[in-house]
């Protein structure tokens, strides 16, 4: 009976598309939805050869790893005009291969849901994955439910979404609702659909708008904890900051898709990228962060994610290579250029708050010091060769220095570029240029770039890409801050109070603060304890940084202190007083009181603008 009326739907939904010709006719049913498994059906363009191959994506871009999305695909099955199933043979995880293609008008399968995957060897980054929870929320990430056909990359699309009558789908995608159950999308390729994510739920949204830019926030929140209301009044002000960093912006429109994860959902311990975040795309970004009652903990979470996400408005979309223009989804050719993509996003991000007044000059320093931090924790390494073989090891697990080590790149070219034009040409003139040069439909060669940066700017420019970008030199700090009179100090001894050793991380099942990474120390601390009160005071999310400044860290004194943690469900009562220790503070930053007058005018440029 299943099958009959399974055939029945598919003969229904093509008769809606049969004539389309050149072009894909896909519709997505969220109507009918079991075992967390949605039903894909497709009109399918001309074919002229007897054999077709249907392609899901290996890797995608932004993600920089493979994690083979056709392993998702169920059921897959062609079929030509009366009906009749095609010979159908999967030839790899991705790959679907059609005989007597020629013939073939539709396709249909059946799309299982990523975030549920228990294979946690291939795990797949909730934000550039699929959830499929029925009647609560869909995030549909198009190259987690469709393919294309080898050879007809470039055809338009159309997207037709069945849909419950009281969700709504948020996407930078053209189109939207034909009636209550019913949305229409298109896009003009495969590469751009891929680049547009859509959520379905019970619309919670709000707009704002940023210099030439119209802004979406659509939110989904379990418990109604969150609002898309309270995420604007968060989001504002970076949009304010960016507008006033680059003027006048790249893009007219621009979504924020964020889905925020209650207690219930698990978050898979895997290497590589898992957990809370966000994957970026041209229009917009999905965002996959906790559900918690702690306003000044998600806020600040929010701003520092969405500032870089924001911030590839400018690159990858106005400012990317060939192999992104026309991106391999099944082996793709990687640019040279993660340090533009990824880090140069992060060092703006940054910067473009400092300069709006978000944060202070003592906090970008943190923040730099913290990069350097991490990136120290990376083996030397061409930046150009990293990027090129990232997908594969020893490559792979050194993707996380792009947001370190990357971000410092960003930093010394605008420094060097600070002081060579003596405070008058720095990395967003450079970069807003090159955006001017090519566009989001002009790629670079991806070969040619660090040539054309530096005949475009200063011959020490190219000298620089040659020694740390391309080569495996590391940065000299010293140097380098010293032309904006900042000090740079390797490694300092510092005399203070110290409890011992312990760490402080989250408990993601119950959203609260504990110790981890304990070490010999006073309290009698053990892994895992939950912090629940320093001296009777409550610690939360919005107070834990200044507790622990105050009573820990910045200890001025040896006056003891009071902790009480659970442990095993039961509640404990820990006091230590602190002995004094010296110990050892690594790449500090700060300024130079002693700073000329030519420093502080290119300090006043790169931290201001002006």
């Amino acid at each position: 009976m299943f099958k009959n009326l399974f055939t029945i739907f598919v003969v229904f939904i093509c008769q809606q598309t049969i004539f389309a010709q050149n072009k894909y006719a896909y519709t997505l049913d969220l109507q009918n939805v079991e075992n967390d498994q949605a039903k894909v059906f497709l009109a399918t363009p001309p074919i002229s050869s007897s054999t077709a191959v249907f392609q899901m994506p290996s890797v995608i871009p932004g993600s920089y790893s493979r994690k083979d999305y056709g392993r998702f695909v169920v059921d897959f099955k062609a079929f030509d005009a009366k009906g009749k199933e095609l010979p159908v043979k999967q030839r790899d995880k991705n790959a679907f291969v059609i005989s007597n293609a020629n013939q073939m008008v539709r396709v249909a399968y059946r799309v299982n849901d990523t975030w549920d995957d228990s294979d946690v060897s291939n795990f797949v980054f909730q934000p550039g994955g699929s959830n499929i929870e029925a009647d609560k929320n869909y995030s549909v990430n198009p190259h987690a439910f469709f393919g294309y056909f080898e050879g007809y990359k470039n055809l338009p699309i159309e997207l037709r979404v069945l849909k419950p009558a009281a969700m709504y789908g948020a996407t930078p995608l053209d189109g939207g609702r034909v009636n209550p159950t019913e949305d229409l999308f298109k896009s003009p390729n495969y590469v751009q659909f891929v680049d547009s994510p859509i959520m379905y739920c019970k619309p919670d949204t709000a707009t704002f708008q940023v210099a030439n830019m119209h802004v979406m926030v659509s939110v989904y929140s379990p418990k109604g904890i969150i609002t898309a209301q309270q995420i604007k009044g968060y989001l504002e002000p970076i949009g304010a900051a960016l507008g006033q960093f680059f003027g006048t912006l790249p893009v007219n429109h621009y979504h924020f898709l964020m889905y925020f994860a209650g207690e219930d959902i698990e978050i898979p311990e895997v290497d590589g990228l898992s957990g809370f975040g966000a994957l970026e795309h041209s229009y917009s970004s999905f965002y996959f962060l906790p559900e918690i009652e702690m306003e000044q903990a998600i806020k600040g979470l929010v701003q520092d994610v969405c500032a870089h996400e924001f911030l590839h408005i400018l690159t990858p979309l106005n400012l990317h290579s060939e192999q992104i223009e026309d991106f391999n989804f099944v082996k793709p050719v990687m640019s040279r250029h993660l340090w533009l993509y990824e880090g140069v996003t992060e060092y703006f991000a940054h910067l473009s708050q400092m300069r709006g007044g978000i944060i202070t000059e003592e906090d970008f320093q943190n923040v730099i010091r913290e990069k350097i931090n991490g990136a120290s924790r990376f083996k030397p390494m061409s930046f150009t060769q990293m990027s090129q073989k990232i997908v594969d090891e020893p490559y792979q697990s050194q993707y996380l220095n792009v947001y370190e080590k990357g971000m410092l790149i960003g930093l010394a070219l605008d420094l060097q570029l600070t002081q060579l034009s003596n405070g008058k040409y720095g990395l967003r003139e450079l970069m807003l240029d090159l955006t001017k040069k090519y566009g989001p439909n002009k790629p670079f060669a991806d070969k040619n770039l660090i040539k054309e940066i530096t005949a475009m700017t200063y011959p020490a420019i190219g000298k620089f890409f040659k020694s740390v970008v391309s080569g495996k030199n590391e940065v000299d700090y010293k140097k380098l801050f010293d032309i904006i009179g900042w000090e740079y100090h390797l490694s300092e001894q510092v005399e203070g109070y110290s409890f011992g050793d312990f760490g402080i991380g989250i408990n993601g099942e119950r959203m609260k603060l504990m110790f981890s990474q304990v070490g010999k120390n006073k309290f009698g601390l053990q892994e895992n304890d939950i912090l629940l009160k320093m001296n009777d005071t409550e610690v939360t999310f919005e107070n834990a940084q200044m507790m622990f400044l105050t009573h820990i860290v910045g200890k001025k004194d040896d006056s003891p202190v009071t902790l009480t943690v659970e442990r095993e469900g039961a509640e404990q009562t820990l006091t230590a007083t602190p002995e004094t220790a010296t110990r050892t503070a690594k790449n500090v930053v700060r300024q130079n009181k002693n700073a000329s007058s030519e420093q502080v005018k290119l300090r006043q440029f790169l931290l201001i603008g002006k």
